[in-house]
Formats: structure tokens, C-alpha cells, sequence
């Protein structure tokens, strides 16, 4: 897989980077003499296309959400520009500041209620990724207008992946820089296959997310991990995005309707039924099913009893 940049619009630079079995871009949106970003990638990354003189002076980093691979190069970038000022949303803020938060808090937020999570060394792995802490300047919120180079940007919130999901909206030319807002049935192989379960957690949210951005009149969808979309491909992504859902949801009933299950045999249900990545990314199913299960408890569609669900 090719280390590639690219303009998919004027003023609008895409940096694709390999990560493992998938990809990763992030955006610099051309600003007077410098840039914003649109997140920070992974350590060493938007430094690397610093240093290979592909990207100029940044003073502007816009946090998407609190996930490693988008906020990871934030410390290094404010050493080499100590004016850079650094925005996300509230709701994400202290995950995005405070690392060990992070990965305690998100990674491993299955431990406690379901005894389920990472091996220490992916843990530490993810904690690592997120690189040294770092301060926020500022929050935005939904609605808040950012004038970047030629154009202004709508900050979205559409929770769902995280509390705190920012997108941002240029209503002018039809442009939604959306990260990971939507997931479809998640981040594909450079064949379009995917690599590993969708990591969508906070379901409520997440179709309410999936309703909000099927009203947008898009022309081109810039997203984290998926090719380019244009309106009629990102429609078809929010409808795959929302079948995901329902399908974990009619997968958990079923399975609880047979007879009771924890938390860890589920995991196994979802995976063996939909599985199209190697086992070792099975984990990662935990942020879906732990969302789901609080869904359907939410709803009365199940009940828990010493750890176990049974459907109702």
C-alpha cells in the first residue's frame, strides 16, 4: 500500500498513510500562509510529511475525535510550532488531553462491567499510539462557523463513535470532512473489505448521526479510512451504516432469545457471524456490543441477570 497525497479539492490536502491492513488520512486545509489540520494522525506521521517537505507551517489542529490515529502527532507538531492551537469537542476534550484517560476509559472500558478487553500489550500499544499528552485551547460546538482559507466550515457534532464526533460542513461546494462520524460495516482493506468490526459505540447517538448527515445536501464526503464518496456513494454508506446496527442488534436478540449469554459469548456470536478479518481484530467488537447491550437494556428488549442477557 502506497504512502500517497493528495487534493481532492482545491486548497484541500489528503495524506494517505498505511495502517496495517487499512489506511488513514488526514487533511490540511490550506489557510493564509499555513494550515489546519484536520486530526493528527498517528506519532511521526504529519511530522514525517513535514520532514519529506510535503507540508508547510501548521497553526491550526482540529481534533475530530478522541481515537490515537487522529490526535497522535498533536505534541510533536506543538514542539516544531509552539503557536499551533489545538480544538475538539467537549465531550472528548479530557480523553484527547489525558492519554491514560484514554485508554482506560475507552480501550478498556469493557473491563469493568464485562471482564472483557485488550491484552496488556495491545493496551499499552493503543496508550502508546496516542503519544504524550498534550493541552486543548479551545472547544467548538455545533454550529460554530470557521472560516479556513476560501471557505466556511460548519462544525457538526455527530456523536455515536465517540461522545465528542466533530464533522465539519462547507455548505458553499458540498463538502463533509466526516473522519469517523459513520462506520459502515467498518474501515475497509485497500480491496474494500473490512478489516475489522465497526467500532460505532454510543447507538442512539449513532443513529441519530446517521439520520442528521443523510439530510445534508453533500457533493463530496472526505472521510478517515474509506475512498472519497460522492453523494450517492455516501448515501448507500449510511445505509450500510445503519444496517450494521440492526443486524447486531436482530444477532444479540436472537442469540439471548436461545438461551442466556454473557458478555464474551456474544463477541464470539457477532464475529463468527459476520467476520471478514482475522481473528485477532475480534476484540474490537466490544465497542459495538457494549453499546448495543445498553441499547436493548435501555429499550426493555433484554434483561441481565450475574452477567448474563437474556431477551425479554
Amino acid at each position: 500500500m502506497d504512502t500517497i497525497r493528495l487534493e481532492p479539492a482545491p486548497g484541500i490536502f489528503c495524506f494517505r498513510q498505511p495502517m496495517g491492513a487499512r489506511y488513514l488520512q488526514f487533511y490540511a486545509l490550506a489557510d493564509g500562509d499555513g494550515f489546519t489540520l484536520w486530526d493528527t494522525a498517528l506519532p511521526g506521521v504529519v511530522t514525517g510529511w513535514q520532514d519529506a517537505g510535503q507540508l508547510g507551517r501548521v497553526d491550526r489542529a482540529v481534533i475530530s475525535h478522541a481515537d490515537a490515529d487522529h490526535l497522535g502527532d498533536t505534541a510533536a507538531l506543538r514542539a516544531r510550532h509552539p503557536q499551533l492551537k489545538v480544538f475538539c469537542h467537549a465531550a472528548d476534550r479530557h480523553w484527547i488531553e489525558f492519554h491514560g484517560v484514554l485508554a482506560q476509559a475507552r480501550y478498556d472500558h469493557a473491563r469493568a462491567d464485562h471482564s472483557f478487553g485488550y491484552d496488556a500489550t495491545t493496551l499499552q500499544g493503543l496508550w502508546d499510539a496516542c503519544g504524550p499528552d498534550f493541552t486543548v485551547d479551545g472547544t467548538l460546538a455545533d454550529g460554530d462557523i470557521l472560516p479556513i482559507g476560501s471557505r466556511r466550515w460548519t462544525v457538526l457534532h455527530v456523536p455515536g463513535h465517540s461522545p465528542g464526533h466533530l464533522a465539519l460542513w462547507s455548505e458553499a461546494d458540498g463538502i463533509l470532512l466526516a473522519s469517523d462520524a459513520v462506520l459502515g460495516f467498518g474501515p475497509p482493506t485497500p480491496a474494500g473489505i473490512p478489516s475489522m468490526p465497526s467500532t460505532h459505540q454510543f447507538i442512539a447517538d449513532y443513529l441519530a448521526t446517521i439520520a442528521r448527515l443523510a439530510d445534508l445536501p453533500v457533493q463530496q464526503v472526505l472521510t478517515a479510512h474509506w475512498p472519497f464518496m460522492t453523494a450517492q456513494e455516501f448515501t448507500g454508506f449510511l445505509a450500510l451504516s445503519r444496517q450494521r446496527v440492526m443486524l447486531d442488534l436482530e444477532t444479540i436478540l436472537a442469540a439471548c432469545g436461545r438461551q442466556p449469554q454473557s458478555f464474551a459469548a456474544l463477541i464470539g456470536v457477532l464475529n463468527d457471524r459476520f467476520r471478514t478479518w482475522p481473528e485477532g481484530e475480534d476484540a474490537n467488537y466490544m465497542y459495538a456490543l457494549s453499546g448495543s447491550l445498553e441499547y436493548l437494556l435501555a429499550q426493555g428488549a433484554l434483561a441481565k441477570d450475574a452477567g448474563l442477557y437474556t431477551a425479554r
